[in-house]
């Protein structure tokens, strides 16, 4: 798979629910241009721009930090951040929890939430998403 793919397969998990911060991000990354990506070995960050006149989020300053990305022939897996910063999104970031390096052509074992209600890795746990944003302006 590469590695652009493996980030739109990234995004549609960190922006997926019935949300309205999410419903806005999601508007957002439709119109967003990647700006640089920079690879560290261990995980990877992607710049993102977003044009003027897209709305932006309230609260204005979170991470979505509840995605974990398995990937085949790396022992431990990563943790997906998305950072948005004064309203828009700013950096896609994936940190191996360990020291494997990031496969340059990655095959997906899993993407699942960290966080769930259920049980079930593949249901996101909104309540508790929405309970790390609380106090963030």
């Amino acid at each position: 798979m590469k590695f652009d793919e493996l980030e739109k397969d990234l995004m549609k998990f960190l922006l997926a629910g019935d949300d309205p911060v999410l419903a806005t991000l999601r508007e957002q990354y439709a119109v967003s241009v990647i700006m640089d990506r920079t690879f560290t070995g261990v995980g990877s960050f992607t710049n993102f721009a977003i044009p003027e006149g897209t709305t932006p989020v309230k609260p204005a300053n979170i991470e979505i930090n509840d995605v974990f990305l398995q990937l085949q022939g790396v022992k431990f897996g990563f943790l997906v951040i998305l950072f948005v910063r004064n309203g828009y999104m700013s950096t896609l970031e994936i940190v191996h929890v360990s020291t494997d390096l990031l496969p340059e052509e990655p095959v997906v074992e899993s993407i699942s939430y960290r966080r769930t209600n259920k049980g079930d890795f593949n249901v996101r746990d909104m309540e508790a998403l929405r309970h790390s944003w609380s106090g963030r302006q």
